[in-house]
């Protein structure tokens, strides 16, 4: 285990739930992911720095960010202003029929990335996971609110996958949306060999030119892209939780050079492998010498404090729909 170590970090589901509620203040957290666990960061009040994957964002007061199964994150406020958070979590693998498939299907539940079709939607998530957490902080959190955590994932399934990301209405084509997941999904297995486009083609019983046309619909944009994005995905893991060199990486993760492996990490995180490591780093140095990093709300005050955020919450949305 080395400094820069990101840890699995176990969420203490109720017994029979498939959702944890916590309500905080922050000023640093520990690099970690969740293995089979969505988290959506809901922003109350101030805010917070938030490093996801590839992905770096000032998360502002009424701003809700998710974070996929197994993508490292971590959060900071480097202002040191009051802020509060509702960190959320859903075990992925008790919603089945939503399509989820552990890692390979990936949400972009966030207020900086949204389509009007998508607004009544976001509204209705951050509905839910405000109720479940009055449910959670005032101890009646049961099997009974199982219909709203499936209500939940059935939202973000219908409104907030990848496969959203670039569709800008409400009508989604199940076959491309199989398409698209079917054929992520054997990257994320595959990566260490070499994938080629007619192969995924040959897979999917479609012509390579319209598969590869397909692709350019996607979040992806290109076959190559796509492969890029899971190659860093995975070298990302080993650069935040082993002290393999770049150069080892970039060949353990299928880069046949590891030129290309910079070049493409560069593409998609906006860095170099380096720079990922030496921020890791900082960041770790800030959270171990910072004595209180979190302040986790007692349930009796955190059920005070939700009461009250949904009563303005629901005001505004009366007052300024």
């Amino acid at each position: 285990m080395n400094k820069y170590f990101a840890t699995d970090e176990h969420i203490p589901y109720p017994e029979g739930l498939t959702t944890h509620v916590e309500l905080c203040s922050l000023r640093n957290s520990l690099p970690h992911f969740h293995k089979t666990s969505l988290e959506l960061v809901y922003c109350l009040r101030g805010q917070v720095y938030l490093v996801t994957g590839e992905q770096k964002v000032l998360l502002k007061e009424g701003y809700i960010f998710s974070v996929d199964a197994n993508e490292i994150h971590y959060m900071s406020n480097p202002a040191d202003e009051d802020n509060l958070l509702l960190i959320f979590h859903m075990d992925l693998t008790a919603h089945e029929g939503c399509f989820f498939d552990g890692e390979t299907v990936m949400f972009t539940c966030e207020s900086t990335h949204i389509y009007p079709y998508q607004y009544e939607a976001m509204n209705h998530v951050k509905d839910i996971i405000l109720a479940l957490a009055a449910a959670s902080f005032g101890g009646y959190l049961d099997y009974e609110c199982r219909t709203a955590e499936d209500n939940l994932a059935d939202t973000l399934c219908r409104y907030f996958d990848w496969y959203n990301y670039n569709n800008q209405d409400e009508y989604i084509n199940p076959d491309l949306h199989d398409r698209f997941y079917s054929s992520f999904s054997y990257c994320m297995r595959h990566y260490r060999n070499k994938i080629t486009a007619s192969e995924l083609a040959s897979r999917e019983h479609v012509n390579p030119n319209y598969f590869s046309q397909f692709l350019t619909t996607t979040v992806f944009k290109s076959f190559s892209s796509m492969v890029k994005y899971v190659r860093c995905f995975r070298a990302h893991h080993l650069l935040l939780e082993t002290d393999l060199p770049n150069y080892e990486i970039a060949y353990s993760v299928g880069f046949s050079d590891p030129k290309y492996f910079y070049a493409a990490y560069g593409e998609w995180w906006g860095c170099s492998p380096k720079k990922t490591r030496s921020a890791a780093d900082a960041h770790v140095r800030n959270c171990l010498a910072d004595k209180k990093s979190i302040d986790v709300i007692d349930d009796t005050n955190a059920l005070k404090t939700i009461e009250s955020y949904i009563s303005q919450w629901h005001m505004r949305k009366i007052l300024f729909p």
